[in-house]
């Protein structure tokens, strides 16, 4: 989770987590698969720049590739998050969250969060009530006495 955005690297996708948007498919922004690494590179660093270079290495590896192709995919993660943006928090948009950092490289000014499964939360939640009833029973067992 990225602020107000699920990001998937999954499915190549960032969809918005308001639920106040009428159509969910304007929720949902996809990405291709190497504009999708960049911003897992990004994240992975998150609050700290990342070099040019070290993103078109990371990315792109053996195969030579020009400056403007970072540049592209940089352009569409920011087009991808302002197109999602909510009403309730303008101040994030692509730039703001996507900083340039003049002759270095790029920086994701938020720090990723980690998503818990429904699945976790369920048995984190099961652990809780088991715990509470075996408190109850152990309290129980011991005043009756």
């Amino acid at each position: 989770m990225l602020g107000q955005w699920l990001v998937s690297p999954s499915s190549n996708s960032i969809s918005s987590l308001q639920k106040n948007i009428k159509d969910r498919s304007a929720q949902v922004k996809h990405l291709e698969p190497k504009v999708m690494v960049v911003l897992c590179l990004l994240a992975k660093h998150a609050t700290k720049t990342v070099t040019r270079d070290a993103l078109i290495e990371s990315v792109w590896q053996k195969v030579t590739v020009s400056d403007e192709v970072l540049t592209r995919c940089i352009s569409q993660i920011r087009k991808a998050f302002d197109e999602l943006n909510c009403k309730s928090a303008p101040e994030l948009t692509g730039k703001s969250l996507l900083a340039t950092v003049p002759k270095q490289g790029y920086r994701l000014t938020l720090q990723p969060q980690p998503v818990i499964s429904s699945t976790k939360k369920r048995a984190r939640g099961l652990f809780a009530l088991a715990m509470s009833i075996g408190v109850i029973a152990l309290g129980a067992l011991l005043f009756s006495e």
